[in-house]
């Protein structure tokens, strides 16, 4: 699945997550996976999340409202596959994922 896996005392992206994000050109390899708790939400000039509860969660945590943004906010937000969904729902999450931030981008 797409669950970060444990090594070394640091998580990392699991392989499947590793090999879906390849298929779309991007390499998160290398990528450390870290809690909220640990990064400067002021530093970020947008924070983009999968849904309202993380939303709730980033505000909680410090950052400024008016940098984050539900991605696909109107039309159901972005289903959360992980941990428990199943590779094809991982899939259609990606493509969701792929097709709302490119929207995103153009708006920046």
């Amino acid at each position: 699945g797409v669950v970060p896996e444990v090594l070394d005392g640091k998580m990392k992206v699991s392989p499947y997550a590793v090999s879906l994000m390849a298929e779309r050109g991007l390499d998160v390899s290398g990528h450390v996976p870290r809690h909220v708790s640990q990064v400067d939400l002021l530093s970020f000039d947008k924070i983009f999340t999968m849904d309202e509860e993380l939303r709730h969660e980033l505000l909680d945590a410090g950052a400024p409202s008016g940098k984050v943004v539900v991605l696909n906010e109107h039309d159901g937000e972005i289903p959360d596959t992980w941990p428990h969904g199943k590779e094809a729902e991982h899939a259609q999450c990606a493509m969701l994922l792929e097709a709302v931030l490119e929207i995103e981008a153009r708006r920046l």
